[in-house]
């Protein structure tokens, strides 16, 4: 490189210039709906769901006895506090880091150790759970006789924090238009399969909990179902992250 003079006399040299042959991973062109198509979208299909999950609340309470009403509404509230809590919110962090991880082709890594972590995490509070049954069933419920509920709230815990997962993916790889979808499918199926235990089998707060984990297996097998072709074309990063 030759050297050349500042205006102050003194000889300086260039850096050297930008490697643009370095190699940052192959880009993975993802499928992201537009702002305004991602507008009329989340606009139509969140009033439709939020009149569903009005309409189910509404249903619940003329069903339900009032201490079956109460146990479940306790039931939903600690599965949306446990849920985060369990995993630390990590899949939140795809939001943040995807674009960074995919510039590197690293997305299947990041996506692959965070589920991972998720996953272990949620079976390591499921277990802290059932071990415990009859102490969380007190703190829950107020006796300590709900086992039988809090070793079903266990298995519906893992199963929250895995579709809280996969709609934190979608969410990251701004799939708005499936994003939306599964939520009103979610809506959807809640209702129906608690119309149906409900008024079918039993009114009690434990056939509204299997309603709802019906709803989230439903609404996550269909998420990955939608998410799989993204998958397969997702680069396996060639170097360490």
């Amino acid at each position: 490189m030759e050297p050349f003079h500042s205006l102050e006399g003194e000889e300086s040299t260039l850096p050297p210039p930008a490697d643009d042959s370095l190699e940052l991973g192959p880009s993975l062109e993802f499928r992201a709906d537009t702002l305004a198509d991602s507008v009329v979208i989340l606009l139509g299909l969140t009033v439709l769901q939020r009149a569903i999950g009005f309409g189910r609340s509404v249903l619940f309470c003329r069903w339900l006895p009032a201490e079956e009403l109460g146990q479940w509404d306790i039931t939903f509230g600690f599965l949306m506090l446990a849920a985060p809590l369990a995993i630390l919110s990590l899949p939140s962090a795809l939001s943040r880091y995807l674009e960074y991880y995919r510039q590197r082709g690293a997305t299947r890594a990041l996506i692959s150790r965070i589920s991972l972590a998720t996953l272990l995490m949620a079976v390591a509070a499921a277990g802290v759970l059932v071990a415990g049954r009859e102490w969380v069933s007190y703190l829950i419920y107020g006796a300590p006789d709900q086992t039988g509920l809090v070793t079903l709230l266990a298995v519906v815990l893992v199963i929250t924090i895995v579709t809280n997962l996969v709609v934190e993916l979608l969410n990251a790889l701004c799939y708005v238009r499936a994003l939306s979808i599964v939520h009103l499918a979610n809506s959807l199926v809640f209702a129906v399969l608690g119309a149906v235990l409900v008024l079918g089998a039993a009114k009690t707060a434990t056939n509204v909990v299997l309603a709802y984990a019906g709803a989230c297996v439903l609404s996550t097998i269909g998420a990955i179902w939608y998410l799989w072709p993204t998958w397969r074309a997702m680069p396996r990063s060639a170097r360490p992250m």
